[in-house]
């Protein structure tokens, strides 16, 4: 018997397999990746989260200052603006980062992911 003959009954059968599975396989890898880019958000909004946090806990102590005390309530004045700004910094950040993650997944990843599942036959041949 041939080898081709073999080779070409092992091939459809193996592309006939592979095609189901390939499918699975990208939808599981768009699943984790959507899992990981939660993650992250989660992450990067906590961020923001805790500088706002750190904010609210400047103001607090400058409101507090005696305003006679005017080297003290300088200084307390000066940390809120640094914490506000930081704040302001990490929200921008933040909105950039999701947008930018956002369009990078919708249209690239799912692009690349149906490219492979569809791929697959001219990839082993």
């Amino acid at each position: 018997m041939p080898g081709s003959m073999v080779d070409q009954a092992i091939s459809n059968l193996l592309l006939e397999l592979m095609q189901p599975m390939t499918l699975q396989v990208a939808l599981a890898v768009q699943q984790e990746v959507e899992a990981r880019v939660t993650e992250t958000d989660a992450l990067r909004r906590k961020h923001v989260e805790r500088a706002q946090y750190e904010a609210e806990l400047a103001r607090r102590r400058y409101m507090k200052v005696d305003p006679d005390n005017r080297l003290v309530a300088d200084s307390l004045e000066a940390e809120w603006n640094n914490k506000l700004r930081t704040w302001a910094e990490s929200q921008e950040q933040y909105e950039q980062q999701t947008q930018k993650q956002r369009l990078l997944i919708d249209s690239q990843t799912n692009e690349q992911l149906l490219s492979l599942a569809a791929d697959f036959p001219r990839v082993w041949t």
